[in-house]
């Protein structure tokens, strides 16, 4: 059976599929504050994909001519930062409180919100990203691929502007 000619279409399916996952994933509000987080979808789906890798070697015929160690060992690489890259995906957060903005996923990044200078947006063809200025001259960058990115973007300019009262629990 030859798959080459569906394959664009089962690819775009399955994407289209993990995009209406991740549209359904909103921010929380809790009592630490507004919580946004990358969707659960796309964690799990790099998590997937690690999987898939640690059982490619054992396809049959997979490994050719080639010794199985050495194939394998390529594909176990792979398997190990999917695997890892998901479970960062999972602990990544950004936590918007009364008073100061977290960020992180195992080392977070706290800092206060009169501390924010500045909030650029910048919006590309297939993605955005958030970068905050803070008055230390460091530079922050946030990922679009949160969940209710734009009204985190929202906040963290209102932030930015003075208007912190409003900006902290407004949905």
């Amino acid at each position: 059976m030859h798959l080459q000619p569906p394959t664009p279409l089962f690819v775009g399916l399955t994407l289209a599929g993990i995009t209406a996952l991740g549209a359904r994933s909103h921010h929380q509000v809790t009592s630490d504050g507004q919580v946004f987080k990358i969707p659960r979808a796309t964690a799990y789906l790099m998590i997937g994909i690690g999987i898939i890798f640690v059982w490619a070697p054992f396809w049959p015929g997979a490994a050719g001519n080639m010794g199985f160690l050495t194939f394998a060992s390529f594909f176990w690489g792979f398997a190990l930062f999917s695997v890892l890259f998901g479970i960062y995906l999972l602990k990544y957060r950004v936590v918007v409180g009364s008073d100061t903005v977290t960020i992180g996923a195992f080392f977070h990044k706290r800092f206060s919100q009169q501390d924010v200078e500045a909030v650029q947006l910048k919006r590309g063809s297939r993605s955005a990203e958030l970068i905050i200025r803070l008055r230390s001259s460091q530079r922050i960058v946030i990922s679009g691929m949160l969940g209710d990115f734009d009204v985190l973007a929202n906040i963290m300019t209102n932030i930015a502007n003075g208007n912190r009262r409003d900006s902290s629990f407004s949905v």
